[in-house]
């Protein structure tokens, strides 16, 4: 099973992996209240967040899902639960429906800049910062349990469980034929 989950997905983490280009076409995602947010729509709202220093905002019941999973995982691994960040959301948001229009996974942005500058951008300063990024049909639970069933040194199981990440943010992007373009943001924030 995890062999078709991993070969239906793309998985990666910052490494500077390069470019693929999957084929699908991004159309508007259908307002429903279970619906994935799609490259040019706003996302329902589900959840509430309540990250430190932001306003409060909600999150998409899938985002929930994904955070539960990636908590579950964490706690597993003895590392402390993630709290949303709603800066963190941002990047992970906008990079997600960038991705997603472009067709192209990447690490760097349309311009050029890396997650780091992503994150000065949208104010948050940090000491170390990962991002993950997944394309495929799975569920959320789904996303977490490929990433930790990589061998103990897999890049997004040593992220998931970097006990020193404190901060979280989620994005995702859905094209018409539902394929999802999930970014997950990880940080420790600096000092």
């Amino acid at each position: 099973m995890h062999r078709r989950i991993a070969g239906l997905m793309l998985l990666s983490v910052l490494s500077g992996c390069a470019p693929t280009r999957p084929q699908p076409s991004i159309t508007p995602a259908r307002q429903q209240p279970d619906a994935w947010p799609s490259a040019r729509s706003a996302s329902p709202r589900a959840a509430p967040v309540s990250p430190a220093g932001a306003p409060t905002a909600t999150l998409p019941v899938a985002h929930t899902q994904l955070l539960e999973a990636l908590n579950q995982a964490r706690a597993h691994e003895r590392c402390p639960p993630l709290a949303l960040d709603a800066r963190l959301n941002d990047v992970a948001q906008h990079h997600a429906a960038e991705i997603a229009r472009r067709r192209e996974v990447s690490h760097r942005s349309a311009d050029g800049s890396t997650l780091d500058q992503r994150l000065q951008r949208h104010g948050y300063t940090a000491r170390r910062s990962a991002e993950l990024i997944a394309v495929g049909r799975e569920p959320p639970a789904a996303l977490t349990a490929a990433w930790m069933s990589e061998p103990l040194d897999g890049r997004q199981r040593r992220e998931i469980s970097n006990c020193l990440y404190q901060d979280l943010g989620i994005g995702m992007a859905a094209t018409e034929s539902g394929i999802r373009y999930w970014v997950v943001v990880l940080a420790e924030p600096a000092p």
